[in-house]
């Protein structure tokens, strides 16, 4: 990642809203990235540096939560980047909606200046709105950045160690804790889309941990929006469906992962044929439960 750290470094510390605490985490890298980071530590007061053993990125998130101390926190991947007003943006729309968490869009595209939408919008949104929209993939993601937060919302709430999807498995359980969130249309954050990040390369058994991601949506989501749980199941039989094209198109051969997709997508068939995903994903799922063979032979 060090080809992209110098452009991520840059953007958080030129914001205009200047009394941060900006914690880099070294996560055991084996470029330059550690030595990139001391050097931007030497010539910004406001730069902590965390050395560590390499753990992931849970590993690297809860190893900065445990030495934070803002009033306020944020996410930012070192390859991805922010404008310069993401941080003064979030910031005045908590304040403007008396909220605890705040969310602005974001942009997949690697350009710190961009051209705003010629109008912009503050919204406030219902908890019950928030975990619908999760679960539906719509205006609110489960992804860590892109939101500013309330420090004490991670008070007990830490990312799992050694687990893809972290955000999945975390991010609902810090929206559980607020009557409402605010979101505000403009575009903060830019997302580098990395063909060689853990979810987008050559699939294997690691992909699979969407399902206990999944599963701990579904659990919560039945206990506290049991009204919502359709489209939780319909988000599980999504992830299946598409982790399981990966798998056929890659040729990957092991039998029991693609069996168990196909038992995920097989036992919520009827929740997804009814939701709002596209007909190609819905004709895909139908014929991995009724004709495999061809399924395999058509996208090999």
């Amino acid at each position: 990642m060090s080809e992209f750290l110098d452009e991520c470094i840059i953007s958080i510390i030129e914001q205009t809203y200047t009394n941060l605490e900006i914690i880099l985490v070294d996560d055991g890298s084996t470029d330059d990235c550690g030595i990139k980071c001391d050097q931007f530590a030497c010539s910004d007061k406001r730069i902590i540096v965390i050395h560590k053993k390499n753990g992931g990125l849970s590993d690297a998130r809860n190893s900065a939560l445990d030495i934070c101390t803002g009033e306020y926190l944020t996410f930012i991947d070192s390859d991805d980047a922010v404008s310069n007003d993401y941080i003064s943006v979030l910031y005045s729309t908590i304040k403007a909606t008396n909220t605890e968490i705040s969310v602005c869009a974001y942009n997949e595209s690697i350009k710190t200046v961009f051209e705003q939408p010629t109008s912009t919008f503050i919204k406030r949104f219902t908890q019950q709105y928030t975990i619908k929209s999760i679960l539906q993939e719509s205006i609110i993601s489960t992804s860590a950045w892109g939101k500013l937060y309330k420090s004490h919302l991670f008070n007990d709430v830490r990312f799992p160690y050694g687990q893809i999807f972290e955000d999945l498995s975390t991010i609902w359980k810090v929206f559980d804790k607020v009557e409402a969130i605010s979101y505000n249309s403009h575009i903060g954050y830019f997302y580098r889309i990395n063909p060689n990040s853990i979810t987008n390369k050559s699939f294997s058994k690691k992909n699979l941990d969407f399902i206990p991601a999944h599963l701990s949506i579904l659990n919560y989501v039945a206990k506290r929006h049991p009204k919502l749980l359709k489209y939780g199941k319909q988000r599980f039989c999504r992830y299946a469906n598409a982790y399981l094209y990966r798998a056929i198109v890659q040729n990957y051969e092991d039998e029991e992962s693609l069996q168990l997709m196909r038992k995920i997508i097989s036992k919520y068939y009827w929740t997804f044929l009814f939701s709002n995903y596209s007909i190609s994903k819905k004709i895909f799922a139908t014929l991995s439960i009724t004709n495999f063979k061809f399924l395999t032979k058509f996208f090999k």
